[in-house]
C-alpha cells in the first residue's frame, strides 16, 4: 500500500469529520485513513456517523486517552510505505498528501512536514524553523515558502517513511499530559539515523486549534507537563549543560507565570514537574512494543 494517513482524535467529532473528508478528497486509490478515536461513548457514535462513507477511512476506538499511545497505535497497524500524521483539527491545501508523499520517496529523506499556517499559535522566529533552542524553549515559524530541512517535524501534520519510524520505536509515551515534544523526540531519533527532515513549502496546512477536545486542559496542568517534557528531551537528547541552562531558563519563565497568575506556589510546582521531567530521562523509553 503506497500510504497510510493517521488521525489522532479526541472529542471533536465535528473537526475531525472536516479533516477526514480533506483527507479522502486527496487520499490515492492505494491508500488508508486510520482513524484513532479516544472520546467517549457518545462522541465516538457522533464521529462514526459523521466521517465520510469510504471504505479507506478506518475508524477505530482505544478507551486510553494519550496522544503518543494513539500515534503509536496507528503506526502498529499503517500498511502504507509512507504514514502521515495530522491531528483532527486541520484542514488541508491543495496537494498535501502528494507533496509529502514525493518528498519521502527522495533519498536519504527520513520525514517530511508542510508549510503550517497556525490560527492561534504566534510564531516566534522567522520562517523557516522548527526547533527546540540552547535553553529548551521552542523556536518555530513554519508558516513559508520553498523547500530546505528542519530540525523537527511538527505534529499537526507531519510525514515519516513507516519503516523508518518503527526502526526508532514510535512516539514516547513518557512524553505525557498534552504530549508536548514528542514529535520533536521522534524526529530526533530519526535524524540520528543521517534521514533529513525536509520542510515542503509549496503545499500548506491550516492548523485551527480548536479550543477544546484533543489534549486541552486547564493552563496550569498544561504547563506542568511542558516543563516536565522539556526537562525530558533535554536530559535525553542535550545532556547536563542544556538541562542546567533549561533550568535557568525555566525559572524565569516559572516566575513570570506565578507573578501573571498571582500564585507564588507556582514557582516551585513547575519546577518541580521540570525535575520530574530530568529524572524520567533515566528510566527506559515507552517505545512501540
Amino acid at each position: 500500500m503506497e500510504l497510510t494517513v493517521a488521525i489522532c482524535t479526541a472529542g471533536r467529532p465535528g473537526p475531525c469529520a472536516d479533516a477526514v473528508a480533506d483527507v479522502v478528497a486527496q487520499l490515492p486509490d492505494a491508500a488508508e485513513c486510520l482513524v484513532i478515536d479516544q472520546s467517549p461513548p457518545e462522541q465516538h457514535r457522533a464521529l462514526a456517523e459523521a466521517l465520510p462513507s469510504d471504505s479507506r477511512v478506518l475508524l477505530s476506538h482505544s478507551a486510553v486517552r494519550e496522544l503518543p499511545h494513539a500515534r503509536n497505535l496507528a503506526l502498529s497497524r499503517a500498511r502504507g510505505v509512507h504514514v502521515i500524521y495530522l491531528d483532527d483539527d486541520v484542514r488541508l491545501g491543495d496537494g498535501v498528501l502528494a507533496g509529502l508523499s514525493a518528498t519521502l520517496d527522495r533519498a536519504g529523506v527520513g520525514g517530511a512536514v508542510p508549510r503550517i499556517h497556525e490560527h492561534r499559535v504566534r510564531p516566534n522566529r522567522p520562517p523557516v524553523v522548527n526547533r527546540v533552542g540552547p535553553g529548551g524553549r521552542v523556536l518555530t515559524n513554519l508558516d513559508g515558502a520553498g523547500q530546505g530541512t528542519v530540525h523537527s517535524l511538527k505534529g499537526c501534520a507531519m510525514a515519516f517513511r513507516t519503516e523508518v519510524l518503527r526502526d526508532v520505536g514510535g512516539f514516547d509515551r513518557r512524553y505525557g499530559g498534552t504530549a508536548f515534544l514528542e514529535d520533536t523526540d521522534a524526529s530526533e531519533r530519526v535524524r540520528r539515523l543521517g534521514l533529513a527532515l525536509h520542510f515542503v513549502g509549496d503545499v500548506r496546512v491550516e492548523h485551527l486549534s480548536a479550543p477544546s477536545g484533543g489534549v486541552r486542559m486547564p493552563e496550569s496542568l498544561h504547563h506542568w507537563w511542558r516543563f516536565h517534557n522539556t526537562g525530558l528531551f533535554l536530559a535525553t537528547h542535550r545532556g547536563p549543560v542544556a538541562v542546567a541552562r533549561g533550568r535557568l531558563t525555566f525559572a524565569a519563565v516559572a516566575a513570570r507565570f506565578a507573578a501573571s497568575w498571582r500564585r507564588p506556589a507556582a514557582v516551585p510546582e513547575l519546577m518541580e514537574a521540570y525535575g520530574r521531567g530530568v529524572a524520567a530521562a533515566a528510566s527506559p523509553p515507552a517505545l512501540l512494543s
